[in-house]
């Protein structure tokens, strides 16, 4: 075994079967949920909490008496954190309703105290009523230059009307998605179902693509003075190993599925413990991590997949930084 390499568990097929049957069975979510709040109601939902936002009032959303808060996976009373901070909308807002199970997702460029920044956002409704919010708030100050507030447009894919008679289950789309957080957690792409034009894009910024998408590979000094290009495309990138320096993905969430559109937003944590300095990479060899993986830490995320025909096509992640072995405020 390679000292870049994390072992795996020898049992990890068994481990990923039990895994997706969990997945699966959460994901299953009763119809009657619908009841109160449809899609249209939940659209209006998300667009009276941003309002309310950035009115620093928060008695505009309506909310149950044991509503439950979170900021950057820390409770907080409601009104507190970005409450006080948000000065204003940008253009860009893209909401995912989830009738079925009562949630509705977002995120959006905003800004604090005039900076930009990108809040993604996850509402649960229950009797009309918002009884949890749980929100994720990407600042300058935490990412520096990984952050980009420009977007003014959700990109197509997300939002294109799957007919009724090609729609995936809700169970298939969240083993779909959690099949890519395998994938990280295995080293491969090979069993993560990436369509040919899958591109991701990461705070704002693309970070994986084909060269039509307007990716190039990136160029990475290897120990004896060569360079090395990083392929680009999602699959590909996968191969390469050097996502290695993410030691596991904790708290995996699928909370807010769109059938009507393929679409499914995933709550995780990407724990990294900083001890992986190289990647093995195949047919290249030892190739070093950045200087930036080399300590211990967390990051929180918010990461939305597109999903057609059974492929990834389309994948926006909204993330930031927190200290290593943090917890989501949501999970045990």
């Amino acid at each position: 075994m390679s000292r870049k390499e994390t072992p795996r568990p020898a049992n990890r097929p068994i481990a990923l079967v039990a895994l997706v049957a969990l997945i699966a069975a959460a994901g299953s979510r009763p119809a009657s949920a619908s009841a109160s709040c449809n899609e249209q109601c939940l659209d209006a939902l998300a667009d009276t909490y941003l309002r309310a936002l950035v009115a620093h009032d928060p008695s505009q959303l309506p909310t149950t008496k044991d509503v439950r808060f979170t900021e950057n996976t820390i409770p907080l009373p409601l009104g507190q954190g970005l409450w006080t901070t948000a000065s204003g909308l940008k253009a860009y807002k893209h909401v995912i309703p989830d009738p079925d199970s009562g949630q509705v997702g977002l995120y959006a460029t905003i800004t604090e105290n005039g900076v930009g920044a990108l809040l993604a956002a996850r509402l649960k409704v229950r009797a009309g009523k918002v009884s949890e919010l749980e929100t994720i708030v990407v600042r300058q100050g935490d990412m520096g230059a990984f952050l980009n507030t420009d977007a003014t447009s959700v990109r197509p894919g997300f939002l294109q009307v799957v007919p009724p008679a090609q729609r995936e289950s809700r169970q298939d789309l969240v083993r779909i998605a959690n099949l890519y957080f395998e994938g990280l957690e295995q080293r491969t792409g090979e069993i993560v179902p990436f369509s040919t034009q899958c591109r991701r894009f990461e705070n704002g910024i693309q970070t994986a693509g084909t060269a039509a998408s307007g990716m190039r590979p990136r160029p990475i000094k290897l120990p004896d003075g060569k360079t090395w290009l990083m392929p680009t495309e999602c699959k590909a990138s996968f191969d390469t190993r050097m996502f290695s320096y993410i030691t596991r993905i904790d708290h995996r969430r699928f909370e807010v599925v769109d059938r009507s559109r393929g679409v499914v937003m995933s709550f995780v944590m990407f724990q990294h413990e900083g001890n992986v300095k190289f990647a093995d990479v195949p047919g290249v060899g030892e190739v070093p991590m950045s200087a930036a993986a080399l300590r211990p830490f967390s990051v929180v995320i918010a990461e939305t997949f597109e999903i057609q025909h059974g492929e990834i096509r389309e994948i926006e992640v909204v993330m930031t930084k927190l200290p290593y072995g943090a917890g989501t405020g949501w999970t045990p």
